[in-house]
């Protein structure tokens, strides 16, 4: 994500734009991890505490916590479906873990509605979802 997509979904809140950073630390924690690109060590579970407990005492959380709690709860169901079905041995359940990794725009989304309000998530929603499905490689021979 690039800083000017970030300011537009954050409506230039610094704190909602902290927020975001470390909701994309904690998950690359977490996603390194359980995709083994980072060695189940000590140093690396500690780091995804840490990270974990940075991102949910940040004050933006904290001040909307009402809001944030549950999407990142159906967030982390989402994406605990995709980790469970992306080594299946039927095709339908690899794709769809595909598209289902990609549930973490939902906290976007809700940051976005925050801030900006629905018209500015309307306008960034399809193109923010185009944007990561372009961005990752097609795992099951499906054409571009």
């Amino acid at each position: 994500m690039t800083d000017d997509f970030i300011n537009l979904i954050c409506a230039g809140n610094r704190r909602a734009q902290e927020f975001i950073g470390l909701w994309g630390q904690y998950l690359r924690a977490v996603d390194n991890l359980i995709d083994g690109d980072a060695p189940w060590t000590a140093e690396n579970v500690l780091n995804c505490f840490a990270c974990g407990a940075a991102m949910y005492s940040h004050p933006f959380y904290q001040s909307n916590k009402a809001s944030l709690q549950m999407v990142i709860l159906v967030t982390t169901n989402t994406y605990a479906d995709s980790v469970k079905w992306e080594k299946s041995p039927e095709l339908w359940k690899r794709q769809w873990a595909d598209v289902l990794r990609h549930a973490d725009g939902n906290v976007m989304s809700a940051v976005t509605l925050i801030c900006s309000g629905w018209p500015t998530l309307r306008s960034i929603s399809a193109p923010f979802m185009a944007a990561a499905y372009i961005g990752h490689k097609d795992r099951h021979g499906v054409p571009e």
